[in-house]
């Protein structure tokens, strides 16, 4: 077996983290999987190879995923097994041996809760939906060995205003799969701001809480594209080549998957890889005519912190109490609000950056306690 690959996020190393060195995670590829399909679905979370660099800068004691062509033991449910969570991509069950995720289109990870490794295995890595199954299985493993380092995945988006901003701190946009967060993202992108990522995020372990960017493609409807002002066809080459996209979306709900660097021509130098967040604002949708932003206790937004993370289920006990108190420590940092977003916002999304420098320069409303 070829040895291990050092991955990091961010790329080059990020010195942005100061009090807090970059998140590692070492990949060892079996034989039949090569190399570049596991980099390309590394890629899809923002994780690049450092390969050439010297491994002993990288810590030793950092989860290892062990990826294997073929199928599990016991690749089908057991009685012993316990089901603990489910979603579109595939089953958590609770094993003997640790937590196990089968995904629906091929793919299974095993977590080994005594020393931090994981093992996925891909049955046929080289058709499509095998290759999906490798960034499935390794959006899985990566993001709970992430966990287990004390990085927090976050369903969510964040982004950095301009310099010219009355208000100097990040946002970090908070709801459920389409609720307009992509949308959101873009119409900041296109008044200044710097986007992290419009989708997934992670939260670093830091004396000031930061998060980084996790999923490094802007995902947007094509009538999102087209109120925004913005062609298709300027972006049906990049979509084609965001890490294991087979084919452009086909339908009008099918989001196109673009990588944020394809907006520079859009909306130049408008990325960051982290951000501070200043506000942090769950998203309602509604068919009023005006969107309203309104202060809340930010202890209001814990339980929808909680329910865009990793489900505690999923993790060791002491990994998910301290995923809770990272998200809380967030919470005390920053102020809360509850967007209302309504049809100006829809023709416009943009206008959410006029809402946030009107609440910048009214009194802060209370955070967590």
């Amino acid at each position: 077996m070829p040895s291990s690959t050092p991955y990091t996020l961010g790329r080059p190393l990020p010195d942005a983290w100061r009090d807090r060195p970059p998140a590692t995670v070492w990949v060892r590829r079996g034989p039949g999987l090569s190399q570049a399909l596991v980099a390309h679905a590394a890629n899809a979370l923002a994780l690049h190879p450092q390969a050439s660099a010297s491994t002993s800068a990288f810590p030793p004691e950092a989860p290892t995923i062990e990826a294997h062509v073929g199928t599990p033991p016991k690749a089908a449910p057991q009685p012993a097994w316990e089901r603990v969570a489910t979603d579109a991509r595939g089953t958590v069950w609770r094993t003997p041996e640790g937590l196990r995720w089968a995904g629906d289109g091929g793919g299974h990870v095993q977590w080994r809760e005594d020393h931090g490794t994981a093992q996925l295995w891909v049955e046929h890595p080289r058709t499509p939906a095998g290759r999906h199954a490798v960034v499935n299985g390794l959006r899985h493993a990566f993001t709970g060995a992430l966990a287990r380092i004390g990085w927090t995945p976050l369903h969510a988006a964040a982004l950095r205003p301009p310099p010219d901003a009355s208000h100097t701190g990040g946002v970090l946009l908070v709801g459920p799969s389409g609720s307009g967060k992509s949308t959101l993202t873009a119409g900041l992108l296109q008044r200044g701001w710097q986007c992290v990522s419009d989708d997934q995020v992670v939260v670093a372990p830091s004396s000031s809480p930061r998060v980084g960017r996790l999923s490094p493609t802007l995902r947007l409807c094509p009538d999102a594209w087209t109120r925004l002002g913005l062609q298709h066809a300027a972006f049906s080459a990049s979509a084609s080549r965001v890490p294991l996209a087979d084919r452009p979306p086909t339908g009008p709900t099918e989001k196109w998957s673009v990588p944020l660097t394809a907006m520079e021509d859009h909306a130049p130098a408008r990325t960051a890889a982290w951000a501070t967040p200043q506000h942090v604002i769950r998203i309602g949708i509604d068919e009023a005519p005006t969107s309203r932003l309104v202060p809340c206790r930010a202890a209001r937004l814990l339980p929808t912190l909680l329910s865009q993370s990793l489900p505690p289920a999923v993790l060791p006990t002491a990994i998910a109490t301290a995923q809770t108190q990272r998200l809380g420590a967030l919470l005390r940092h920053a102020d809360g609000f509850e967007l209302t977003a309504g049809r100006d916002l829809y023709e416009a999304p943009g206008r959410l950056a006029d809402l946030l420098s009107t609440a910048a320069r009214s009194s802060s409303p209370p955070s967590l306690a």
